[in-house]
């Protein structure tokens, strides 16, 4: 479906950024150790999860619960500020997809919201790097992408 990550990392995405609720902003370059903007990242609903964790598993790789920091999570796209700040509970308690490595797969928003808050995260742990964990997502035939106008959670 894509081919952004045949790319090395650091010429994914030239810039980009992130806004904070104090009104920071940062430049791409300050995400480490890279920054992919979010209509390149995976998209999985809900509803979708158990399929995943059976197809990542007949590819080799487990995907189990965890529950996780979100000081111990990776970053690497723009959040938009007031999309959390206005988020749903019942967006904020859907699992947090991460790699091993501790990059956020699919939950960028909901991560930060529990950072915000200073919350563990419940997550589910793509048991392999960040690069391998984005094939299996892709290559998943019920993942997809937003296009860059998309600004809220599907549900």
């Amino acid at each position: 479906m894509f081919d952004w990550y045949d790319q090395p990392l650091h010429t994914r995405a030239p810039a980009g950024g992130e806004t904070g609720l104090d009104g920071t902003y940062r430049r791409g370059g300050e995400f480490e150790p890279f920054y992919v903007p979010r209509p390149l990242m995976p998209q999985v609903d809900e509803e979708d999860l158990d399929s995943l964790i059976t197809f990542a598993f007949f590819k080799g790789v487990s995907i189990f619960p965890a529950e996780r920091s979100p000081s111990a999570l990776f970053f690497h796209q723009r959040v938009d500020s007031h999309k959390v700040k206005d988020m749903v509970e019942a967006v904020y308690l859907k699992p947090i997809l991460v790699s091993r490595d501790g990059f956020v797969l699919d939950g960028n928003h909901r991560a930060t919201a529990h950072k915000q808050r200073d919350e563990d995260a419940e997550c589910l742990l793509v048991d392999t790097d960040f690069e391998e964990a984005m094939q299996i997502l892709f290559a998943f035939p019920k993942t997809y992408v937003l296009d860059a106008t998309q600004t809220v959670e599907r549900k």
